[in-house]
């Protein structure tokens, strides 16, 4: 990987560490859905659409919706 400028193109590009997103990433997921129908009614559509993208997830852990509302 090349120089990479993160915070001005007249800055020096600084050192960076690169460390895999499987080492550090945190043990849940939180996928964010906008929509005008009910939430709860989405949840095999969007099992199915994860699964479709990562074929390699055994299972997919439940679904817990709530409305952003709720979650502030």
């Amino acid at each position: 990987m090349g120089n990479a400028r993160n915070d001005d193109v007249r800055s020096d590009p600084q050192p960076t560490v690169l460390v895999p997103y499987t080492l550090v990433a945190p043990s849940y997921r939180v996928l964010a859905v906008r929509t005008m129908a009910d939430p709860d009614a989405l949840g095999n559509a969007l099992r199915a659409q994860v699964r479709e993208m990562d074929r390699e997830q055994a299972s997919l852990p439940q679904l817990h919706s709530r409305s952003l509302m709720l979650r502030m």
